[in-house]
């Protein structure tokens, strides 16, 4: 009597769990997206204000624009980009880097 139970019981509940999830029925629509969704409370100007020292000049937003795999490089800093094929030699895969970072915050 007691394994029929558990039998009972060990099969109930996966089918309750698979019809459960049947619950929203076949008219199912996915909801549109909000028509403000985005990074920013308000949508972004086409271009910022620019300033009269070196540097200064405004920037232009472009939505959807492909960002390149080495983006550091459109800084053009010698600096910058020793820093990050230093990093990238020092961890070639996102587990090592994962694992470098753990070890350096455990020892901070």
């Amino acid at each position: 009597m007691r394994k029929t139970r558990f039998r009972v019981t060990a099969s109930g509940v996966p089918l309750a769990l698979v019809l459960s999830a049947c619950a929203v029925g076949p008219d199912f629509l996915t909801p549109e997206a909000p028509k403000d969704a985005g990074y920013a409370p308000k949508p972004l100007p086409v271009q910022t204000a620019s300033a009269a020292v070196y540097g200064g000049g405004a920037q232009y937003f472009v939505e959807g624009q492909d960002i390149p795999f080495d983006w550091w490089k459109t800084f053009q800093s010698p600096a910058l980009n020793a820093l990050v094929e230093k990093a990238f030699r020092a961890n070639p895969t996102i587990e090592q880097a994962q694992a470098a970072l753990r070890a350096h915050w455990r020892s901070s």
